[in-house]
Order: C-alpha cells, then structure tokens, then sequence
C-alpha cells in the first residue's frame, strides 16, 4: 500500500467516525450527578462508542463516570494533553438544509451538528494519533485525548 492508498484509508475511516459520532445526538437534555449517565443518554452512548473504536485501535482507554473519558498511547512520565469535547449546542431544524445529525457532504463541505464544535476536531485529532501510533512514533511523553461530554453549557 503506498502513502496515498493510506491517507485515503484514514480520510475514509475519518468520515465513518465522524458520521457515528455525529448521528448522537449530544445536547444536554439534563444534569443529574446521581445516574450514570450525568449528562444524558446520548452523551454517555457516544462516550462509549468512541472509547470503546479507539480500543479496538489499539489505545490504553479510560471512561470517568460517563462525565468525560480518555485515551492515550505512550510511555513517558510527563502527559500531553489534548482537550475535546462531544457535546453540542441544541439544534433548531428549521435552520437546517439537511438533517443535523446525519453527516453529509456538498460542495466538498461536510455539513453536521458538532462537525466544526467539536466532533470534526476531535476526529482529526483522533486519526492524528492513530497515524502515529501505527507508524511506530514513540513519543517521550504520554500522549492523552480528553473527551468531555458536557463543554457547551459553561
């Protein structure tokens, strides 16, 4: 497989990611401390869906409670860490040309609720670290992607 079969491969694998975490529909429907799941059901399913693909990727996982999760790669004693978040703001449809929560493409656009805040960039952070990770990089400090599932409400 040459270098662009590859990028194409995790271009692809991108996008289904993308489109699995957007068809959530993580708006904050209600705070309660006392279930597990604190921010909702959507929020705490999409937590656990993204955990449990970047597993089967091969990355060390760890699920808080449904509040936030993490993953990481890398031995070091230090921990770099890269904030995201899955939550979205709530969604007037009529707004909308296409259903918020099925990822489409036009005119080279993706178009989905949480595609620029922050699921698209949580995405490409995520194929971002699984590219190194699978091209052997080893890096000094341990690499961790936070995942929070309530950011839009302050």
């Amino acid at each position: 497989m040459n270098i662009h079969e590859k990028v194409d491969q995790y271009v692809e694998d991108g996008l289904f990611l993308l489109s699995k975490l957007i068809s959530y529909q993580t708006v904050l429907d209600r705070f309660n401390p006392d279930s597990p799941t604190p921010f909702g059901k959507e929020n705490a399913q999409a937590l656990k869906f993204f955990l449990t693909y970047a597993k089967q990727d091969g990355f060390s996982c760890f699920n808080c409670d449904s509040y936030a999760g993490h993953i990481e790669f890398g031995d070091g004693e230090e921990t770099l860490g890269i904030l995201a978040h899955m939550d979205v703001v709530p969604v007037s449809e009529e707004e909308w040309e296409s259903n918020p929560f099925v990822l489409s493409i036009r005119d080279h656009k993706l178009y989905g609720r949480g595609v620029a805040d922050d699921k698209g960039p949580l995405v490409a952070t995520y194929m971002a670290m699984k590219l190194l990770k699978d091209a052997g990089f080893e890096p000094k400090k341990k690499v961790r992607l936070i995942v929070g599932c309530d950011e839009e409400s302050g």
